[in-house]
């Protein structure tokens, strides 16, 4: 085989190469635009959802719940506080 007909018979195959790499490359294309679809469908159900749950009644009903479980309490949980060691002081002769 001549030189000539070598280098036809690559240029050829190039060509079928890179007719198979277009063809993959236009359906990884497709394939990656709808999953950007999809994922912006996602993110904006996402979204919605997020903005449902802070508006929702449940949401305020929650937080009016954590609010009064971690508020201000009115019992003393430190009674020895004032003490100047910290600790109660117990007398044995008294009792």
């Amino acid at each position: 085989m001549s030189l000539y007909e070598q280098t036809r018979k690559e240029f050829v195959d190039l060509l079928k190469m890179k007719g198979k790499i277009a063809k993959y490359s236009t359906a990884l294309n497709r394939e990656i635009m709808q999953t950007d679809v999809e994922w912006m469908n996602l993110s904006d159900l996402a979204k919605r959802a997020r903005k449902t749950d802070e508006d929702s009644p449940q949401k305020n009903e929650i937080t009016e719940k954590k609010e009064s479980i971690t508020g201000p309490t009115d019992l003393d949980l430190n009674p020895v506080k004032n003490r100047p060691n910290g600790f109660e002081e117990f007398d044995s002769e008294s009792e």
